[in-house]
């Protein structure tokens, strides 16, 4: 079956220029700018930013440029942070052709690879203890100045009881975050902080009632909320939240996957948020996907509720901060990272799609496997290449 895309999506691919190239000329994410180019988004001042970076790019702009096309492209992997992946079938995993240099050539030739365990041969070859991308324990975890201000924000909005949306794409670590956000705030606050993140909630069809029974049940209230009428179970919560704040404890609403929610939903959160008695009790803390700031940020039937938000979006990782990343995780077993990759072999995974952890993780464990099958101590750009 054919993909349908946008004429300037196609005309970007005649030029040979990539998602990343245009999402950093126009000072984009790159999964904002694959919405706009696969058709999903539609805000008029962002389309016109983004043909002017591609006509500072040299690219030829069609006359309709976000007219509906058929994609010209070959069947490859998207870029990653092009959101619009989720919307299609994962692509079969396909090595780039190197160049001459030993060196993947092409800025398009990324993968989405599945998660790869490092074999117990492999880590004897390479003498790590453990498997150095094994899940962190609570209250460890790589920082650098971009993710601290991430976390400082989330953890601000906890205590000022605001409501807080953090954007990443799958694999960008907002679990590793949460994980470090409630370890921050235990070491601030001790047990006064209260989770509720209520699983059982279909974020598709979610009302106030609804949301008051399941933040309820997460309070520890035994009661079948279910049974009585919204009004009712909406002003139990908010006796009980105000309870709880009088006694020195933050609740906090945390939500998963909110790029799920409609905009009843969002509203439905920002009116229990809003329902205080003498001064605010909750805190609100969201995590999903780019169209959740794209909801956020243009649909004008949630503006309550953007304007009450706080956006704030993980990083991807450029080279260094990749390297800086994969060092931490090798420290903790031992090796180094200068002395185990060749120069230039992690810019070759990050240009692969290492750009968050996720996927670091997945590329950097296939390169350690075929190193250790060549019987090498060092990643090459060529081995990088070709995971």
């Amino acid at each position: 079956m054919e993909a349908e895309t946008t004429a300037l999506r196609n005309a970007l691919a005649q030029a040979g220029i990539g998602v990343r190239r245009l999402a950093a000329q126009a000072r984009y994410a790159k999964s904002t700018v694959g919405d706009y180019l696969d058709g999903y988004a539609q805000a008029t001042d962002t389309r016109e930013r983004l043909v002017e970076a591609a006509r500072q790019l040299g690219v030829q702009i069609p006359p309709e440029p976000w007219a509906s096309e058929v994609k010209i492209l070959p069947q490859q992997a998207p870029r990653f942070g092009d959101s619009s992946y989720l919307r299609r079938s994962a692509p079969t995993h396909r090595p780039p052709t190197l160049n001459p240099a030993g060196e993947a050539g092409e800025e398009d030739t990324l993968v989405i690879p599945t998660s790869v365990s490092i074999d117990r041969a492999t880590r004897t070859h390479w003498g790590m203890t453990r498997n150095p991308f094994d899940e962190l324990k609570a209250g460890i975890a790589w920082e650098n100045p971009r993710l601290r201000a991430v976390k400082d924000a989330v953890v601000d909005a906890i205590r000022e009881r605001r409501i807080i949306a953090v954007i990443g794409e799958p694999g960008m670590g907002k679990s590793t975050l949460f994980r470090s956000v409630r370890h921050a705030c235990q070491e601030v606050h001790g047990d006064r902080v209260l989770w509720m993140t209520p699983g059982d909630l279909d974020l598709k069809h979610i009302s106030q009632g609804s949301l008051a029974s399941a933040m309820l049940r997460d309070l520890g209230l035994d009661a079948d909320f279910a049974t009585l009428p919204s009004e009712r179970r909406g002003d139990t919560l908010r006796k009980e939240l105000q309870r709880r704040v009088d006694g020195g404890d933050y609740p906090v609403l945390g939500l998963d996957e909110s790029h799920d929610l409609r905009p009843h939903g969002l509203i439905a959160i920002k009116r229990i948020w809003d329902s205080f008695t003498f001064h605010r009790s909750l805190a609100v803390v969201l995590a999903g996907q780019e169209p959740l700031a794209h909801a956020l940020e243009t649909n004008p039937a949630v503006r309550e509720v953007t304007g009450r938000t706080e956006l704030v979006r993980l990083p991807e990782f450029g080279a260094a901060e990749a390297e800086a990343y994969l060092g931490y995780r090798l420290g903790l077993v031992g090796l180094q990272a200068g002395e185990v990759f060749e120069h230039g072999a992690v810019d070759v995974l990050v240009t692969r799609g290492g750009t968050a952890p996720l996927w670091l993780h997945a590329l950097a464990s296939r390169a350690f496997i075929d190193a250790a099958k060549r019987g090498t101590h060092i990643v090459t750009r060529a081995i990088a290449a070709r995971c």
